[in-house]
């Protein structure tokens, strides 16, 4: 990230820093931003920092934008709240853990839907820009990116081949949506933080943790759990939103602006780089921790999605409540993962998006 500094913040939060995405002091416009991560995660360093620097070489400089660490300016769990009242004018914030707001947007996280975070984000950005329910749930925003994780999967200290080695096994598990779907498959899923999950199983508290892989490195489950098991269950979405105050703010140019560096693109962009933090991420806990990688047989995937059922008539109903059709939004969702699962429909898309931006955005892919 060009022209990177460190500033220090307030004596009263002397360990939170923020990142200047490039030193302007004409700016005409200076924005905030703050995500559920570090700004030292390759993640935003790679797939999301070079936006806001296209953000402010695009606009002429007149918008500069800063980004905070997690909790700094506030609690994150507050971002989206913060967004509506103009307190920040860019922020991740969790429709994972906000179901009675994102009811219908949950049915991202319906198991099995997706194989990749590319698939996951794509078929999002497609749901909240295009379906009624979604575009209802998502107008307290402007859409910055939409991305999700890659799908969830286990770390286990004893192999899982069958729903019978399911059974029982003690799952630490940070996702609601994950919780409920364990418990259908027999699991005893146990609700805890993330940063717990190493204590947890190195000292035996449960057997194993679900999530998505990047997060395996950083918390190095993997010292402990020596198997990985592909499940591809939920993936958590993580969307930025532009608060509404601080666009309308700017003048029609720069609104044009925003509009053009934050399209389907950017999301693209960003899933490249989580796709691909996933596969370095388990290559080398392969060569460094020795785990072994799981994948079921196609016949026991089929039982596991049978046993999942229940969970998707659950969101049926739900919506059926709200006067939305959810079996239409399910199959929508499905046919947009297929979609955006296929490597041609992703090549394709790439090429146009590389040509479009230039050399200077680099893609994780």
């Amino acid at each position: 990230m060009k022209n990177m500094m460190v500033k220090s913040l307030a004596f009263a939060a002397a360990l939170a820093f923020c990142f200047p995405v490039a030193s302007n002091a004409e700016a005409q416009f200076e924005w905030k931003a703050s995500s559920s991560q570090v700004a030292t995660h390759p993640v935003l360093q790679k797939g999301f920092f070079p936006l806001l620097d296209r953000l402010e070489k695009e606009s002429g400089g007149k918008i500069h934008v800063t980004y905070y660490n997690p909790n700094t300016l506030m609690p994150q769990k507050t971002h989206y709240e913060a967004l509506g009242k103009g307190l920040i004018d860019i922020a991740n914030f969790g429709p994972s853990t906000e179901h009675t707001r994102f009811k219908a947007t949950s049915a991202l996280e319906l198991p099995m839907m997706f194989t990749s975070a590319m698939a996951g984000t794509m078929t999002s950005w497609d749901m909240a820009t295009g379906n009624d329910a979604f575009k209802k749930e998502w107008a307290a925003v402007k859409i910055c990116t939409i991305t999700t994780s890659v799908p969830m999967d286990i770390v286990s200290t004893k192999p899982v081949r069958t729903l019978e080695d399911l059974k029982g096994l003690r799952i630490g598990c940070s996702s609601p949506s994950s919780i409920e779907q364990l418990k259908l498959l027999g699991a005893s899923p146990i609700h805890m933080n993330m940063t717990d999950f190493y204590l947890s199983l190195q000292r035996g508290m449960v057997d194993a943790i679900i999530g998505p892989i990047p997060t395996y490195k950083s918390t190095k489950v993997c010292e402990v759990g020596k198997y990985i098991i592909k499940l591809s269950l939920s993936v958590s979405s993580s969307p930025f939103g532009i608060s509404l105050k601080s666009y309308a703010k700017l003048p029609d140019d720069l609104k044009k602006v925003v509009d053009d560096v934050f399209d389907k693109r950017a999301s693209f962009f960003r899933a490249s780089w989580i796709d691909r933090s996933a596969v370095e991420d388990l290559e080398y806990l392969k060569a460094n921790n020795g785990v072994e990688v799981i994948e079921l047989s196609p016949e026991e995937k089929a039982r596991w999605e049978k046993t999942l059922e229940p969970v998707y008539a659950a969101y049926v109903e739900k919506m059926t409540k709200s006067k939305v059709d959810g079996q239409a939004i399910i199959d929508q969702v499905r046919e947009l993962g297929k979609k955006y699962a296929d490597p041609a429909v992703i090549q394709e898309m790439l090429k146009e998006y590389q040509a479009s931006y230039g050399p200077e955005m680099v893609f994780g892919m």
